[in-house]
């Protein structure tokens, strides 16, 4: 005997499913019970109901389960040997069998024998088998089931042909509900009530078989088995799904009373159709799985069939047809051959049809696709149809005053649709958490399905699908939803509506705990790659938060809780070449180095700027020799030409980007410094190498500082924040020529929001059309004039030659902002250095001092050029669009972390455990954002902008008129420019020569360091400035006086005494327009007259008194006292309808307050 390890088998299920196949090597069970009994209780304790396993999605419920297909045998297949001894000790009745009209245990103790003396085939109770343990010979029978077994259920003499030494308990499992059940029998079957189907044995207790004609004989389908292997692989049905499927257990009547057969009822008189349908489910599935072999078998068998159809013509009218009397015969042939075969077959119950269906393994509830689609697709069409159900529901549908009235207009069809599954699905989780609770507790109440959440759940569903199909009418469900997700607040509301109808899967609660630990074991430095190919250009950035609102109590004096971090971001991109290629050698800087001022480059530009836009005009002389030129083109055409030249394409793969964990405090030198020491850990850099690091200008002299002391650490100054404060240069400059003055004329209303650069587009935008206004204007005069573009400067306009600087300049901003966006590091780095002298003239301390140091950084270490060469810019959104590194930090990487983040944000490590983690949690939600909304890209292409064409060239026009002007100022263009005087002239144009001459003061002094450090002077301008609210305060002086006007009035004067008398004067005052302080125009000013208080005389006081009397006057009334009032002699157009009605509201107030 081989011992049973040698079986090879994976589980204890396995085994018993497969002991026919070892019975060889099982045959030692027979001589060791205990052990047997010992593996088949810890099989079946394996797959008892009260399962604590808690992986709730994995189960199904019992009427659910299915069957492998292919599979021949049950996962219990077990036999145990009754003992034949007599015992008084005898359990009740243990038989399965209809008791007052319920399958329930006998429990009877009528002349008690034991289970071993019957003969045939019966179910038994689980319990009772369980209890009895090993002492199986106690359990009992009745002396009623043992009569009827003997005497009623089986033929005479049955009881001798099997000894009851075979009497055995089987161990085995439905083939229906898939639970286990035990059974007796004599032997391995019964003789008169076993089968075999279609090849299957197959076994059900006797009494099912009584009274029922369920299972027949129908050969070769359905026969009488005559198997007596021991071992033979069997299948059983127990009572309960006997009967669930077309099956009748015989009712015991009793002593001297007939039973009642099912021929005898009509029990089983659908069950023809049934089986037709069954039949008809499982041709449909063939058809649709694709087993072309299997189809064509099946339909060569079930063609005959259509025989009948014929047959059926036949026998209920007359043939018509004159066919030829050899087709009548042939036909008639055919179905009398047909009639006879189906008087030798026999028809297979509706049980029989689902028993042989469901040893095969046949899952005719199975649903396919088709089915499924069809059926929605009817749906649809059956609402679309009776949309007329919906009108006359509509109030109840927008208005319901419960959800009962709401659930109940809509439509039934498509409710109950929704509510059999949600019910379904529910109850099965329901099944499955008190099986589990059962497991847990002693006492235990079970729980039902919670209907009002079905209601929530089939109602929100239903209202879904209505609101996609009919738009025209305001769901109130829907359109309630809509409106909550307006009110931040009300968001934890939403919150749990949507949870209670399961669209979300757990609790804010239980969410927070689980971002927690995702957080906690979040690791941002698994995201760096690695390679010699790479470059990491490191971003810091400070990030802050403001608590919305005060904390309770006195906001005098408290303050809103705030906190700071430093944010470090990691943009990596792969180069061409490898890193260690570029020579890390460094240029010791002199005196002679050229690191700022005009160059090649940047003269270039603006050579290039302009003959882009004098390409634009298509000039023309016509018959009268009249200079015309074009005027169909505008600032966004002339864009889109200077980028097309200048993008010349950035070939590097988007770069990596990686939201490291944040640092300190920004404020704060050693926790900036302690921010640049971690990318070295972070990027497990050795001591040979060095990082470059970009942020804006305050942190960039912060970093400058640790770059003394660590030169591995090189700072790169964030061209972003740099450009935005050469915008803030160019208005401060040209703030007292006029530029003010041009932005209103183009439509900015706040001047004071463009001169602090509030918006850093907005005001690129103007700064765009006012440089291209003046290159414009500059292109025609010049042309007018025969002159060269460049010799505009040599020209004795000085207001000309303002606005050609401001061209000039502006085209160093234009160019380097071209190279950010561009990606084109050179036309950035040039144009900087041209444009850097100006930063000393507008006073901007900090610039002039960090530029002058990222310039020298930039002429000491070649690498760093050949570097930027490749990625000076970012892509992030589109191609052939690039943003600074601090520009992308600043608008997407802040943006991004304040987007994603929760919870208490003034707490600094959970702030930074949420910074560290925002990646990560974001690209949980990148699969939904990019397959739903498509939000994957933040920006995907221009904004819509105005592009004020008319404006532009009326702009245009007017300076070209200021240009021709002798006396520019008394335009309204450059009316209260100040500094348009000689003196204001010499002070622009020597500006950039003066601010070059600081810069090497700087220079000389912070970076060579042969000069000792003197910061005097260092904010001074070099030229006057205006503020906006200077101007604002200088038109509304001018209002009160206005300018070049002569104005002829008649002031009456009136003066007090005894008597009083009106005198009239004239007085003729001559102003001419009045100007700021340091205006070349002469101010003339004359005093005017103090304007006096006006008396009533007597006479209008007679007219006026009885009205004033009056509590409600009519209009009519009112038309007559001013009609008298008008009349008078001393009348001078004083009174009015508004001054008469005013007079009787003084009064009555006056009377009412006395």
């Amino acid at each position: 005997m081989s011992s049973i390890n040698n079986l090879n088998i994976n589980s204890v299920d396995e085994f018993f499913d497969n002991i026919a196949d070892y019975e060889e090597d099982f045959s030692f069970v027979r001589n060791n019970e205990s052990a047997f009994y010992s593996a088949k209780k810890r099989a079946l304790e394996n797959n008892s109901d009260s399962s604590t396993d808690n992986n709730f999605e994995g189960e199904v419920n019992d009427d659910q389960s299915e069957t492998t297909a292919g599979t021949d045998v049950d996962a219990i297949d077990s036999e145990l040997e009754i003992a034949q001894i007599d015992t008084k000790n005898l359990s009740k009745c243990v038989i399965i069998d209809l008791k007052d009209g319920k399958l329930q245990k006998c429990n009877s103790d009528e002349k008690l024998r034991g289970l071993w003396q019957l003969i045939g085939t019966w179910q038994l109770d689980n319990l009772a088998v369980n209890q009895a343990g090993k002492e199986l010979h106690k359990l009992g029978i009745c002396y009623s089931h043992f009569m009827f077994d003997q005497n009623k259920l089986h033929k005479a003499g049955a009881k001798g042909g099997k000894s009851v030494n075979q009497s055995l308990i089987h161990s085995r499992r439905c083939r229906f509900c898939g639970k286990d059940y035990y059974f007796f029998s004599r032997g391995k079957y019964c003789e008169e009530h076993s089968w075999n189907i279609l090849g299957k044995e197959f076994r059900l207790a006797c009494i099912c078989q009584k009274g029922c004609n369920a299972l027949e004989q129908i050969d070769p389908i359905i026969t009488l088995t005559n198997s007596n292997n021991k071992y033979n692989k069997t299948r059983y049905v127990c009572c309960k799904c006997y009967e669930e499927n077309g099956g009748h257990i015989y009712i015991r009547r009793g002593h001297g009373k007939r039973g009642v057969h099912c021929s005898e009822t009509e029990n089983h008189s659908g069950d023809v159709a049934a089986s037709l349908e069954l039949m008809g489910n499982w041709i449909l599935q063939v058809a649709y799985e694709g087993n072309s072999d299997l189809q064509e078998r099946i339909l060569a068998v079930i063609t005959p069939a259509l025989q009948q159809l014929n047959n059926t013509d036949n026998s209920s009218q007359k043939s018509k047809s004159s066919s030829s009397k050899s087709n009548i015969e042939n036909n008639s042939l055919q179905t009398i051959n047909l009639s006879s075969e189906n008087k030798i077959l026999k028809t297979p119950s509706l049980f029989a049809i689902k028993l042989i269906f469901k040893l095969y393994s046949i899952n005719l509830n199975k649903l396919n696709s088709k089915h499924s689609y069809l059926f929605g697709n009817k749906l649809a069409e059956f609402l679309l149809k009776n949309c007329k159900y919906l009108h006359v529901n509509k109030v109840f549908l927008e208005n319901p005053q419960s959800l009962d009235e709401y659930q109940n207009a809509i439509p039934t069809e498509l409710y109950n649709f929704f509510e059999g599954i949600i019910s379904k699905l529910l109850f099965n989780r329901r099944q499955i958490a008190n099986r589990v609770a059962k497991s847990r507790k002693v006492e235990y109440i079970p729980k039902e399905v919670n209907q009002k959440k079905l209601q929530k759940i089939s109602t929100m569903l239903s209202s879904i699908i209505l609101t996609i199909g009919f738009t025209n009418t305001s769901f109130w469900l829907t359109q309630t939803l809509t409106s909550l997700c307006r009110k931040p607040r009300l968001l934890s509301s939403l919150h749990r509506v949507l949870e209670s109808v399961g669209i979300i899967s757990h609790s804010i609660t239980h969410e927070r705990k689980l971002e927690i630990a995702r957080m906690s074991i979040s690791n941002p430095q698994s995201r760096i790659i690695a390679g010699p190919k790479i470059w990491n250009v490191c971003v810091i950035d400070n990030i802050d938060f403001k608590q919305s609102s005060f904390t309770w109590g006195n906001i005098y004096d408290t303050t809103r809780t705030t906190s700071h971090a430093i944010l470090r971001l990691l943009f990596q991109f792969v180069l061409p070449i490898e890193l260690s290629s570029i020579s890390n050698s460094s240029i010791e800087l002199t005196e002679n180095t050229f690191i700022f001022g005009q160059n090649q480059e940047a003269s270039k530009v603006v050579h290039d700027f302009g003959k882009i836009i004098e390409g634009f005009f298509s000039w023309e002389l016509n018959n009268e020799s009249i200079l015309n030129w074009n005027y169909d083109f505008d600032m966004e055409i002339i864009n889109k030409k200077i980028i097309e030249i200048y993008n010349t394409g950035n070939l590097l793969p988007p770069a990596n980007i990686v939201i490291l964990e944040a640092g300190g405090n920004p404020n704060n030198n050693d926790d900036i410094a302690k921010a640049c020491d971690q990318y070295f850990t972070d990027l497990n850099i050795n001591d040979n190498e060095n990082i470059n690091i970009c942020c804006d200008e305050a942190i960039f002299r912060r970093i400058m500082q640790y770059h003394l002391i660590n030169p591995r650490v090189c700072p790169l100054l964030g061209q972003w924040h740099t450009s935005k404060d050469m915008c803030s240069v160019l208005l401060v400059i040209f703030s007292s020529y006029g530029i003010y003055n041009l932005a209103a004329f183009l439509g900015v209303k706040f001047l004071d929001k463009l001169e602090q650069v509030v918006d850093y587009r907005s005001t690129c935008r103007v700064l765009d059309l006012l440089w291209g206004a003046v290159g414009c204007a500059l292109n025609i005069y010049a042309k007018k004039n025969n002159l060269c573009f460049k010799d505009i400067i040599n020209e004795e306009n000085n207001l000309l030659k303002v606005w050609y600087f401001f061209f000039e300049w502006g085209s160093y901003w234009k160019g380097h902002r071209v190279g950010i966006r561009t990606g084109n590091s050179l036309l950035q780095i040039q144009c900087l250095a041209a444009f850097a002298p100006l930063f000393p003239s507008a006073g901007k301390l900090n610039y002039m001092k960090s530029t002058t140091n990222y310039l020298a950084l930039l002429a000491k270490y070649p690498k760093l050029c050949t570097l930027l060469e490749y990625a000076s810019s970012v892509n992030l959104t589109r191609d052939g669009h690039f943003y600074a590194f601090d520009e992308a930090l600043e608008t997407f990487g802040v943006k991004y972390i304040k987007e994603n983040i929760t919870g208490n944000i003034y707490n600094i490590e959970n702030l930074k455990r949420q910074i560290k983690a925002a990646q990560a949690e974001r690209e949980r939600m990148d699969l939904l954002f990019g397959e739903f909304i498509g939000d994957i890209v933040i920006s995907r292409k221009d904004r819509a902008v105005d592009g004020r064409h008319e404006l532009f060239w009326t702009l245009i026009k007017s300076l070209l008129t200021a240009f021709d002007s002798s006396n520019p100022t008394s335009l309204p263009l450059f009316q209260n420019c100040k500094e348009l005087t000689e003196s204001g002239y010499t002070k622009l144009f020597s500006c950039y020569n003066r601010g070059k001459e600081r810069l090497i003061q700087i220079y000389r002094q912070e970076v060579l360091k042969i000069d000792p450090v003197n910061t005097k002077g260092r904010r001074a301008k070099e030229v006057v400035t205006t503020k906006a609210k200077d101007i604002k305060n200088t038109k509304h002086a001018s209002k009160k006086c206005p300018p070049q006007s002569e104005i002829e009035s008649t002031i009456t004067i009136t003066t007090t005494g005894a008597n009083t008398t009106a005198t009239t004067t004239t007085t003729t005052i001559n102003t001419t327009a009045t100007t700021t302080t340091n205006t070349t125009a002469t101010t003339t000013t004359n005093t005017t007259t103090k304007r006096t208080r006006r008396v009533t005389t007597e006479q209008e006081k007679a007219i006026l008194t009885p009205y004033l009397k009056n509590p409600n006057p009519s209009n009519e009334e009112t038309e007559i006292v001013l009609n008298s009032l008008i009349n008078l002699p001393s009348n001078n157009g004083y009174w009015t309808r508004s001054k008469v009605k005013a007079a009787w509201g003084y009064v009555q107030r006056k009377n009412k307050d006395k």
